[in-house]
């Protein structure tokens, strides 16, 4: 399923791993380690990420949940996600499911987040520098908490939004492309630079 490099570049023991949980558990001991897909996953829960920083390289795989939200990154967690190969996709398509649920510090570097519900619901800190992100009920990225957005392309499909900016929301607009029947749909706070 994935394996799991220190910061020097060095396999851990134990790697690869045989599944996402395993490889998230080595990954989140090791700091500024990289989890790099191997293969194409296929979740029946939401892969949960509670401590560590380290880096999710997508590698041109697929990571998918047909019926929950993909990834779930909270608590002292401080997470990059990018993709090294290009093609890399975390994706659900469960009835208002979210791609990843960000309630600690979440930066996105490139691949494609897609999801029903939202491809990323943000209660954290987020930090965009690029990707594709689509959502079709509600934002591609819905923000709740703090985001700060440098580029990347944000498409609501069908009744979902570009960027959605709820109440508490604070989002700051450095660069990107935001698009869908409603670009941007705010109630909190946009500051675009």
């Amino acid at each position: 399923a994935a394996k799991v490099t220190d910061k020097d570049g060095n396999e851990l023991e134990g790697s690869p791993y045989k599944t996402l949980a395993d490889a998230i558990t080595a990954a989140s001991a090791s700091e500024d380690s990289t989890l790099t897909l191997l293969d194409d996953i296929t979740l029946t829960e939401t892969a949960i990420i509670s401590s560590g920083k380290f880096i999710i390289d997508l590698n041109g795989k697929t990571i998918l949940n047909k019926t929950d939200n993909v990834l779930m990154v909270y608590s002292h967690a401080n997470i990059t996600i990018k993709d090294s190969r290009g093609g890399g996709t975390v994706e659900t398509v469960g009835d208002y499911c979210y791609g990843i649920s960000n309630l600690a510090e979440l930066t996105v570097e490139s691949g494609t987040i897609k999801g029903n519900g939202s491809g990323i619901s943000n209660h954290g800190t987020l930090t965009v520098n690029g990707g594709k992100f689509e959502a079709y009920t509600y934002g591609a990225i819905t923000n709740k908490a703090t985001a700060k957005i440098y580029g990347g392309v944000f498409e609501g499909i069908d009744r979902g939004e570009g960027i959605q900016n709820d109440a508490n929301g604070e989002i700051y607009i450095y660069g990107g492309k935001i698009c869908g029947d409603t670009a941007l749909l705010n109630t909190g706070s946009v500051i675009i630079m």
